[in-house]
């Protein structure tokens, strides 16, 4: 969402569809964490970090590998952050994957 002293309008919304059963769903990707990266945006879903930038165009990253540590699987790899999977399922499916700034 970017928001202005005018008004507010989405800058970036991603879909995907699920099929359970024998129901094809859409959906709306849900974002866990967003940070700042420059003059774009960083931002956890399920399925990878989106760099989203200052037009609304976004490259999707898929994860990397996850190291079990304590109970949580932990990636280093990338060198902009940590990621966090808390192997705890969400209502949507899939679980939270967070995202902490180096």
């Amino acid at each position: 969402m970017e928001v202005c002293k005018d008004g507010a309008r989405p800058l970036f919304s991603a879909r995907h569809t699920e099929v359970a059963g024998q129901r094809t769903l859409e959906a709306e990707e849900a974002f866990f964490d967003l940070i700042p990266n420059g003059n774009s945006l960083l931002a956890s879903s399920t399925d990878g970090i989106y760099q989203i930038g200052p037009t609304g165009g976004a490259k999707l990253a898929p994860y990397l590998q996850f190291k079990n540590m304590g109970g949580f699987s932990v990636s280093f790899d990338r060198t902009d952050g940590v990621l966090i999977d808390t192997g705890r399922p969400l209502a949507a499916g899939g679980a939270a994957v967070l995202f902490v700034p180096r």
